[in-house]
Parts: structure tokens; C-alpha cells; sequence
């Protein structure tokens, strides 16, 4: 073992101490990038409802429940990188859950003890919400492996050993990454920061190459696929004996990975954030005091950092992980010499936009002349002068043989016209007794993307010049110099700490404002998720043989899980056509021409439910505008009306060739129309017993100008809505205006068996269900003693105005000519949804009817009842066939308006064919002849487009 790693080792023994080296600032300039972003609630295009994480507790979001542990796991995963990209949740398979750890903690509550974030009091209400996740991924960024040992608190990687730092570094004018040739590179490895954060190899030129074997697994690519297992992870072992036991796992899984997401991504910005930082765009290594015996640094080279990051706790740490910010005489620099770090002035730097990750950190790549380059590395090495680019050096060549190529800004020794100079006052001494004048250069930043924010922010002067450099002592000793050279004219400029302030305050803002860009471009992919025109998503036969399982899942005969196995829905491309920061130039719509649609169902269930529907809440008749009495069902021990965590069912994928398969990306108002999709759920059926019911639909592909995009949408349709349908003949109604009563059959309209069953839904009607006798038995049975009930359940879509109805149109086929009216039946759908995730065990047990969905605020538990009519619980839409004595022009009142005698029992058709499944709907067949007059079946198409329209009608 050399010398030189004797001391290294032994440096590492060393206890290390909690504080760290610069993490801070990226932590807190990534809060405020999150903050701007979409991933802020209060955005206008805010990401967060459509991934419903509005449901989840904000404190705790992620935190996961994964059995048999029997503590919460708050952590996230580290996967290997995958050979290729795959959709499959197998591929996730190969896992190592990381735990958070005190590193981030400290980091959080020193930020939280000055006041930028909550938990001043109690660090556990900050360190796991969602902004905490993305200020991890930046503080994590900077762990560091030497060999076997950590550099401080670090969170060890599982797969191999990385000297992260070396990996944060690009120079944009020489297109390289950090060459430092003395010790880091050839110890540990140096490469691109740019290749690193995407995860990807020559991604200059176009989408680059996927780096199968990187060595980050929190890269733009990692966090693509750990969004992706996010959404749609569900390896769907049905073993009916832990089914439900692996759902659970599986949910805390992708809680985890939702986590995982999100660190990665700030990860990812971190990077960009040391591209605003100008040592890491002109190539200048720097680190604490002690490396500089390995790297052959100065001292002063760390001194930026560690001057920013006790701007921004207020106080300069002596630590041997950071630059001891002192002043002559040898003291800490006090509180009253550090000015407060500033991330926005008056008016906020505006958002970037590119249509390629790696633009954020240079658009070299499509910008030829380097005073147009827009991108994050390249404002910071053309901006200002380091410690090790400063003219001298520049001049000299020295010690980069290739630091001659930085010619912005320029030297003062041949652009004196470029600079202004002027004087200030600063103290020598702690007690400020002796007092000295400083001269300043001041000059103006080149940016392209706002080239008056400077003068605009009221963090510089009114022309928006800033000081890039300080006149050293060389100069006030100038006459000791017989004859100056451009080496000694150059020499005569130093940084101090005037100069350090200005280069954050205008690339601090500008670091915020790319991350904040960065996040939005993450999650720019945007699909509109919207209901056919029949507002109905799915349908499935209630009556078709099934039992509960004592995990609460509801079983085929044969074992497979009974639910809805085709849902139909309308989508299209919604993300915004991206038009880039900088001089005009047109807008590139962010297609999506070749890549996998998935739709994902998001549940809960209702342990309670039994077939026959004795597991629901039930409510009587009152007239209206009472409401009936309700009765809450006695669940069986062990159940319960809401499971307490959430599961997904996931469809085969469907293959998008074309944009035609998924058209839009110019936005909403974009002039692409939806298209309808029907997604087959048979191999991952959704519960009939579904409760807090939303679907995603999750497009993976190419999406703009990137390679390996996602895009999502998401509804938050209606849960499960049970349309009991039966022979009611045994009594007719008197519409006349004197009577308005059901009366018992006589002879006017004998009671007749419906032999035959057709039902359609929607506005346009369209064939849904059709069922025929079973065994010679009419499908609906016989009015008396024991009737026939055909029970469907259908998934509705929200009413999008209060008044809203859609409709179920029952056509029955009787026995002989006589034949009872074809009808329509209306609903706003059932609910069976809490707005939480996470509500207390007792509001399961007061539910309450809501109007419409549950809003945000206290936990709310809404549960619609079903009727109870005749005695037996039908469902919550009642649609009895019957006769009336206007020969079908009404649907009469109640059924229980009146006493009617009740049913003994209910005989459930078990057969039928779901027409709703079919990839292309048939109109709704005609009634059988004689049926009625023509104008009865106009009546009805009218009515029921009426019921869509939301208008009333007497």
C-alpha cells in the first residue's frame, strides 16, 4: 500500500461528523425547484392528482406496509440496471431496499432550524413527504465510495463501489467530462455528467445509447422505469390462499417505488444544479482541505461551496468536510459578514423548456456557435472565472492544458471595455479596526434565455452587472513590476468572497428555475382519460355463479378472481408541444408514434360483499323527496367495507404503430380527437366488490425527442353500480291522473313471462347485455310466487353536470303478443369511495350517501345503498318490467309506492352474454313487434339523450 493511500485510509477511520459538504444547498435549491413544479399541488398543471397522491397522507406518503415486517419500511429501492427496457414488473424483481438515514435527516433539520422547512419541532413531519423524496435524491447524489469505506453518513451502494463526484463534471467547450489526471480520475473513475444523469452513452447525438452497464441506478432512465413499476408493478400470483397477502406486499412496493422515483429525480437535478455551479462547467476539481494532498488543489478551490452553504445556514462550520470560511485573522467568518443566499430576486427567472433531457445541461448538440448555447453548463463556464480558470491560468494554459479554450468572459488584459471597475470597503481585522478598499470588476452575465433578468431581478445593479473578479494585492504592488507582461497583468485577479456571493445569487435562481424545468419535462407526458359516448367504462353479469374467499375476494367457480374484464374508454395525447427557451422557434408537438398503452385499475375492496348483495347497505322506499330508511349490513367477522390499502389490476398491453393509435401532444387544445380503447383485464380481473375506483391509462415509448418516454392520465369513474332488473307484471300501473297507483292484475293485462332480455346503455344507446331461457325457463322467471331477477353491475363514469343521468334501456321479448313496453331506467352511478387512502376504522361504520364524489378535507366514507323493493335487495337501479295503461308511455312511481305483495325470493339469472366486451358496440336492437306505438320508441331515445344532456324532463 502506497503512502499516499495510507493517509487516504486513514482519513476515512477517522469518525466521520454528521454535517456534509455542500448537500445542503442542493437540498434546499431542489425544496424550491419542487416547489415551482408540477409536482406542487397548487400548479396549474399539477401531476399530483392525476397519480392521486391528494389521497395519500402528506406527512407520510410513501411510507409502505410490506408483510410479514411488522414496521412501516420507509425507504426506496435500488435496482441493477436492466440489459434492456422491458414493461414487465418481473424485471423489477431483482431488488435492494435502501433505507433513509440520518445524512438526509441532519440535512432537513438544520434547514428546518432556520426556518426553510417545517418540522422545527418534530423532524418526522418533514423527512418523508413528497418534496423530502426529491431532496434526498439531491443530498444522496453526493455519497461517495473510496474502496470498501463511506465518506460520512453515506447509504452504501449494494452493487458496486462509485466515486460519485467524479461523475459531476462537464465542460460543454471541450465536451468532456472531468480528466483530472493527478489522482481522482485514475483512482476512481471519472465520466460526463451528462451521460451519467442520463443513464445513457453519446447523448449529444440524438437519444444516445442506453448504458446497459452504468454504474448509477438513479438515473433519468432509472427513474423512467422506477415510474413506470411505480404504476403499473403487479406480479398477480393468484394463489386464492395469499392472494391478498401478496396484493399487499405488492402495494407497499409501489409506494416504495413512487419513492424511488422521486429521489431519483433529484438525483438527476442535483446534476444539473452543479451545472450552475461554475467549477463544475470548466472542469475546475476542487473538494474539502484534506484532498488537496491527494488532488494537488488549493485550499481555496473548496471555498465557493462551503461559502454557500454558510450563506445558507448562517453560520461558517469548521469541519474536515468542508472549507472553514475564516477571515484574516483566523476567525470563523460571524453571521453579520454572511449575506442570506438568494434563490429568486424580484421577478422569478423563468422556466426553461428544451425537448431533450440533456439540453437542460447543454444544447451543444444543437446550438453550433457557443454564445447561443441555452443550457445550464453552459451560462456557468461562460459566465464567470473559478479559482483554477482565472486569467492567469487561462493565459498560461495552466494547470489545464486545455483551460486556453474558455474565452468567456474574456480576459480583462485585452477587453478592458467589457469591464467596469469599482471600489468597496471591507474589514481586515474581526474587530474592524483597520479597514481596506477592495476593487471590483464587474461585468454582465451573457444569457440567452433572459438576457434582462439580471437588471430585472434587483439582486445586482441597474444595469445588471455583477462582480466576476477582485483585484488582487499583485495590483496595488504593480510598481514593484519593471516591465508587466499579460502573465503579470492577468495575475493580478483573484476571487473573494464578493465575487462568490454574486455568482450564486444570479446562478442559484437560475439552478431553481432548470430543476424546477427538468421535473415538469419528467412528467410532461399527459393523456386525457374521458368516457365513451354510452358514459359507461364496463358491465359484467352480477348473477354469474361466484363466492368470497376468506381473504375478501370474489371467486369463479373454476378460482379466478369474478370482476370486469374488458373496460372501454376514449383517450388521446394531451402533453403540450414543447417550444424551447431561447430566440423563436417553433413548437415540437411531443407525439407518441411507437411504444405500449396500459390501463391500470386502482382499488380498494369491500370485504364485505356477499352475492347476493346481503353485504351492502340497503335502503327502503319513501316518497320522494324523502329518504328511505337505511340499514348498515352485519359484515361478517374478519370483513370489512374497505380493504386499507390499495391494489391495481393491470390489462394487457395494446400496441401503439402510429400516432393514429394515440393522436394529440399539442396539448388540449390540440386538434386531435380521442380514441376509443378496450382493455382486456381477463388475466387480472377488477373486483366486483371494487370500492375508491380510478383507472390510469400509462403510455411507454417514444414521446417527442425521447426515446423512452411516459405519459399518464387518469378517471376517477363511478365504483361498482348493481341494476336490478325483474318481471313485474303481477301488477300494473294506473297512470290515470285519478288513480296513480299500482293495482294487481285482472284481466287487462295478464301477467306474462319475459322470455327473452335485452339491455343497452348510454346516448347513443348501445347494445350491452342479452340473456335467454336457461333450461326452458324464461330469463326473468315467473311473476309469482318466485320471480327471476337479471342483476348487472356496471361501471359509470362521473356526471359532468348536476343534473346528469345515464340510462339503462331494458327491452323485454314476453311470451306471446302481448308483450310489456321497452323502457329506459336512469342513474348518476353508485359510490363507494373515501377521499383519503388512510381513514379512521369507526367512519367505516357511519358512512355517509354523497350526492357526488367525496372532497378533499376531513376523511370522508361515502357508500351509496341499494334499493331494497318487495322485500329483496335489488340493486341501486330499479328497472322492473311491467305494463301500464298507457300502453308503456310511462315508467310509473315506485314499485313500494304503494303496498305490493313482496317476493318470498329471488331466483338470479346466471347466464348472458356481454355485448358491452365486443371491440365494436351494435346499436340497440329494436323492441319486439307488436311493441307500441312508433312514437313510444322515439320518445325514448329522446329521453335518454335528454338524461345525458342533464335536462330535466317532467
Amino acid at each position: 500500500m502506497t503512502m499516499r493511500a495510507l493517509m487516504l485510509l486513514s482519513i476515512l477511520l477517522c469518525s466521520a461528523p454528521t454535517l456534509a459538504y455542500e448537500i445542503g444547498t442542493h437540498a434546499y435549491v431542489s425544496k424550491r425547484a419542487v416547489d415551482g413544479s408540477v409536482l406542487s399541488p397548487t400548479h396549474a398543471k399539477s401531476i399530483v392528482p392525476v397519480m392521486g397522491f391528494e389521497r395519500l397522507d402528506a406527512i407520510k406518503p410513501f411510507e409502505a406496509r410490506v408483510p410479514p415486517l411488522p414496521n412501516p419500511v420507509r425507504g426506496y429501492f435500488d435496482n441493477a440496471p436492466r440489459p434492456a427496457i422491458s414493461i414487465a414488473s418481473e424485471d423489477a424483481s431483482n431488488i435492494f431496499v435502501r433505507r433513509i438515514q440520518a445524512e438526509e435527516g441532519n440535512i432537513f433539520e438544520r434547514l428546518a432550524n432556520v426556518g426553510l422547512v417545517p418540522g422545527k419541532d418534530d423532524p418526522t413531519q418533514f423527512d418523508q413527504r413528497l418534496v423530502a423524496w426529491v431532496m434526498r435524491g439531491a443530498v444522496r447524489e453526493d455519497d461517495n465510495a473510496v474502496g470498501p469505506f463511506e465518506i460520512g453518513d453515506r447509504d452504501q451502494d449494494p452493487w458496486n463501489v462509485v466515486f460519485r463526484a467524479g461523475r459531476h463534471f462537464y465542460d460543454p467547450i471541450n465536451r468532456r467530462g472531468l480528466d483530472e489526471q493527478t489522482f481522482t480520475c485514475p483512482t476512481f473513475g471519472c465520466r460526463p455528467a451528462i451521460d451519467w444523469a442520463a443513464g445513457r452513452t453519446d447523448v449529444l447525438n440524438g437519444p444516445g445509447s442506453l448504458d446497459t452497464s452504468r454504474e448509477n441506478h438513479f438515473s433519468w432512465q432509472d427513474a423512467r422505469d422506477q415510474y413506470w413499476w411505480a404504476l403499473t408493478f403487479n406480479l398477480n400470483p393468484d394463489d386464492p390462499s395469499i392472494h391478498g397477502f401478496n396484493q399487499r406486499i405488492e402495494s407497499g412496493y409501489r409506494q416504495l417505488r413512487f419513492a424511488t422515483t422521486l429521489k431519483a429525480i433529484g438525483q438527476v437535478i442535483h446534476l444539473v444544479q452543479d451545472m450552475a455551479q461554475p467549477q463544475h462547467a470548466r472542469n475546475d476539481s476542487h473538494g474539502p482541505p484534506w484532498t488537496t494532498v491527494f488532488t494537488g488543489d488549493s485550499p481555496t478551490d473548496g471555498a465557493y461551496e462551503a461559502y454557500t452553504e454558510a450563506r445558507l445556514f448562517r453560520e461558517a462550520v469548521p469541519s474536515q468536510f468542508t472549507n472553514a470560511i475564516r477571515r484574516f485573522d483566523g476567525s470563523l467568518l460571524p453571521r453579520a459578514d454572511l449575506p442570506m443566499l438568494r434563490l429568486a430576486g424580484n421577478v422569478p427567472y423563468p422556466v426553461p423548456r428544451f425537448s431533450q433531457v440533456v439540453e437542460y445541461f447543454t444544447t451543444q448538440g444543437t446550438d453550433a456557435a457557443v454564445g447561443a448555447r441555452r443550457g445550464m453548463a453552459d451560462l456557468a463556464n461562460r459566465g464567470f472565472f473559478t479559482a483554477s480558470t482565472l486569467p492567469m491560468n487561462i493565459a498560461a494554459n495552466k494547470p489545464d492544458d486545455r483551460v486556453n479554450t474558455f474565452l468567456d468572459p474574456p480576459r480583462p488584459s485585452g477587453s478592458a471595455a467589457f469591464y467596469q471597475e469599482g471600489q468597496i470597503a471591507m474589514s481586515l481585522f474581526q474587530n474592524g479596526a483597520v479597514v481596506l478598499k477592495q476593487n471590483l470588476l464587474f461585468a454582465q452575465m451573457p444569457d440567452v434565455l433572459a438576457p434582462n433578468w439580471n437588471a430585472q431581478s434587483g439582486l445586482f445593479g441597474a444595469d445588471g452587472r455583477m462582480p466576476i473578479l477582485t483585484r488582487s494585492q499583485m495590483f496595488r504592488a504593480a510598481d514593484l513590476i519593471a516591465t508587466p507582461t499579460p502573465i503579470t497583468q492577468d495575475s493580478r485577479f483573484v476571487l473573494s468572497n464578493e465575487v462568490f456571493t454574486a455568482q450564486a445569487d444570479a446562478m442559484l435562481p437560475r439552478a431553481v428555475a432548470y430543476s424546477t424545468g427538468l421535473i415538469d419535462y419528467f412528467f410532461r407526458g399527459r393523456l386525457e382519460v374521458t368516457p365513451t359516448a354510452q358514459k359507461a367504462f364496463a358491465l359484467l353479469n352480477q348473477g354469474e355463479p361466484h363466492t368470497m374467499d376468506l381473504e375478501g375476494y370474489p371467486r369463479r367457480p373454476d378460482g379466478r378472481i369474478f370482476g370486469f374484464e374488458k373496460v372501454r374508454l376514449a383517450v388521446r395525447n394531451v402533453s403540450e408541444a414543447i417550444v424551447e427557451s431561447g430566440p423563436a422557434a417553433p413548437a415540437l408537438p411531443q407525439t407518441s408514434p411507437s411504444g405500449v398503452l396500459v390501463a391500470v385499475a386502482r382499488y380498494h375492496r369491500n370485504t364485505c360483499y356477499q352475492p347476493d348483495l346481503s353485504g351492502e347497505r340497503q335502503s327502503a322506499f319513501a316518497p320522494p323527496s324523502s329518504t328511505g330508511v337505511v340499514t348498515e349490513p352485519d359484515c361478517p367477522p374478519g370483513t370489512t367495507p374497505r380493504t386499507d390499502f390499495q391494489e391495481i389490476a393491470t390489462s394487457a398491453p395494446l400496441t401503439v404503430a402510429s400516432v393514429a393509435d394515440l393522436p394529440g401532444g399539442e396539448g388540449t387544445a390540440g386538434p386531435a380527437l380521442p380514441v376509443e380503447k378496450v382493455f382486456d383485464f381477463s388475466a387480472d380481473p377488477i373486483p366486483v366488490n371494487a370500492t375508491d375506483l380510478f383507472i390510469q391509462v400509462v403510455y411507454r415509448g417514444a414521446l417527442g425527442e425521447e426515446p423512452d418516454g411516459i405519459a399518464v392520465g387518469s378517471y376517477d369513474l363511478r365504483e361498482p353500480a348493481f341494476v336490478g332488473i325483474w318481471n313485474n307484471t303481477d301488477f300494473y300501473w294506473d297512470a290515470d291522473p285519478g288513480s296513480l297507483q299500482w293495482v294487481p292484475q285482472g284481466g287487462l293485462f295478464p301477467w306474462q313471462n319475459a322470455v327473452f332480455l335485452d339491455v343497452c346503455t348510454g346516448a347513443p344507446s348501445r347494445f350491452a347485455w342479452s340473456g335467454g331461457p336457461v333450461a326452458g325457463a324464461p330469463i326473468l322467471g315467473i311473476p309469482v310466487p318466485e320471480p327471476g331477477v337479471v342483476r348487472l353491475a356496471l361501471l359509470f363514469a362521473i356526471p359532468a353536470t348536476p343534473t346528469q343521468q345515464f340510462s339503462i334501456r331494458v327491452t323485454p321479448n314476453m311470451i306471446d303478443a302481448i308483450s310489456a313496453p321497452q323502457r329506459s331506467w336512469f342513474t348518476r352511478g353508485a359510490i363507494h369511495q373515501a377521499n383519503l387512502e388512510t381513514i379512521p376504522a369507526a367512519l367505516l361504520d357511519t358512512p355517509q350517501t354523497c350526492p357526488d364524489n367525496p372532497t378533499a378535507g376531513a376523511a370522508i366514507w361515502c357508500k351509496s345503498p341499494i334499493q331494497r323493493r318487495r322485500g329483496q335487495p335489488f340493486g341501486h337501479v330499479l328497472a322492473p318490467v311491467f305494463y301500464d295503461s298507457t300502453n308503456g308511455n310511462t315508467n310509473g312511481q315506485d314499485v313500494d309506492a304503494t303496498p305490493v305483495t313482496t317476493f318470498p325470493g329471488l331466483r338470479v339469472a346466471e347466464t348472458g352474454t356481454v355485448r358491452y366486451n365486443n371491440d365494436v358496440l351494435a346499436d340497440c336492437p329494436l323492441p319486439p313487434l307488436p311493441p307500441q306505438n312508433p312514437e313510444a320508441a322515439a320518445l325514448i331515445e329522446l329521453l335518454e339523450t335528454a338524461a345525458d344532456l342533464g335536462i330535466p324532463i317532467d
